[in-house]
Order: C-alpha cells, then structure tokens, then sequence
C-alpha cells in the first residue's frame, strides 16, 4: 500500500466514524493530533531537522481516569544530512556507492491506554502507555543516479512500544510527548540499516 493510499483511507474511516459516533458530557470519541516528529537512536543523526506526524484519534472510556484510544498515525521526515548507499550485494562494491538523501514515511495504528492522576479524565496530568504496529518507507534520492538506485525505496514492518505523558486543559485539548521504540519485523533494506526505528514526538491532540 502507497503513503498516499493509505492516507486516503485513513479519511475515508474517519468520515464513516464521525457519522456513526455518540455524544456525552465530556466530548465525542473522535480526535487529531498534530505533532512534531523526531527520530533517535540508529541513524538519528541524518534526521536533525523534525519531521510532522498527524493521527485520527478514537477515544474510549471517556468519563473514566482510564482513558483509551486508537490511533492511525501518518508521519515524514526528511534527512538533513546526505547518506552512504550502497549494492546491497556484499563485499559492497565501492564504485556504485553514492552518498543521497532520505525521505522516511510511516504509516502505523496503534492502541494507548491513558491513565489521568485526577480521579477522572477531564483535564490534568494523565500518562500514555501503548502498544502497535508500523509499516516504514526510506525512499532515496541520490544526485547522481546509478541504474541500481533509480526510484528506490525499501519498506518495513515494525512493532511498536510507546511510553510518554500530557497535560490535558479541558475535554477537549491536551498536550503530549511520547517516545516510541519502534522494532523492525521484517528486514527490505540493503545494505541494513539498523533494527529500529525509534522517534520522539510532541505536540498538541484535539477531542471534539
């Protein structure tokens, strides 16, 4: 599945969704987030500059502490810096690697469970624990273009921890950053680039 696919049908789920949900003192169950999106740990460094990520929210539990959602999640980032590619074929012959740049795509779905400190989920401090799955694209675009790397990309699947927190000012908005280790299942890419794909993000989600 293309990012852009995936994309729209994340909007056409949200729109059956939002036809179909309930409404209660302490908002509906459907939400988004806005984030800015960084990467850590192996290749972090060719990621400097924050990528975006933005996520279709679906809340349960509404009026208890123990708050729940589901999140479909779409992110990107670019590298800042160049990156060595290679064959793939090892020895990796050393006339055909070239230095490009990256752009990383994500597209995940995931379930969190949010525990507030107040004794109800209506504003306050509040944790995120989840737990999911991620598919990841490294599309590279190198300045001088061998035949081997022409329109290359290598797609991933990952499983998903998340650990991370927030301040919520009402039902209807909060503040959050989460860290996410991100463990590859599958292995595309040649030549290998790490286990993970690891990524910090922080910004702002919105319940109706």
């Amino acid at each position: 599945m293309s990012a852009r696919s995936a994309v729209l049908l994340s909007v056409v789920m949200a729109g059956t969704l939002l036809t179909g949900q309930e409404t209660e003192a302490d908002g509906n169950r459907m939400g988004i987030g806005v984030y800015a999106f960084q990467a850590t740990g192996e290749d972090a460094s060719a990621f400097s500059d924050p990528g975006w990520l933005v996520s279709l929210q679906i809340h349960f539990n509404r009026s208890s502490r123990h708050m729940g959602r589901l999140r479909i999640d779409y992110g990107r980032m670019d590298s800042a810096d160049p990156m060595l590619t290679g064959t793939g074929l090892p020895p990796w012959d050393q006339t055909l690697r070239e230095y490009g740049k990256i752009q990383r795509e994500t597209f995940s779905v995931s379930y969190e469970w949010m525990p507030h400190l107040q004794d109800h989920s209506r504003s306050g401090l509040f944790g995120i624990l989840g737990m999911g799955g991620s598919w990841w694209r490294d599309s590279w675009n190198t300045s001088a273009v061998s035949y081997l790397w022409e329109a290359h990309h290598d797609d991933d699947l990952a499983f998903q921890l998340t650990l991370g927190g927030g301040y919520r000012f009402n039902p209807h908005a909060a503040l959050e950053a989460r860290y996410t280790r991100s463990a590859f299942t599958t292995h595309a890419s040649y030549p290998p680039r790490g286990e993970r794909r690891d990524h910090l993000s922080c910004g702002v989600a919105f319940r109706f």
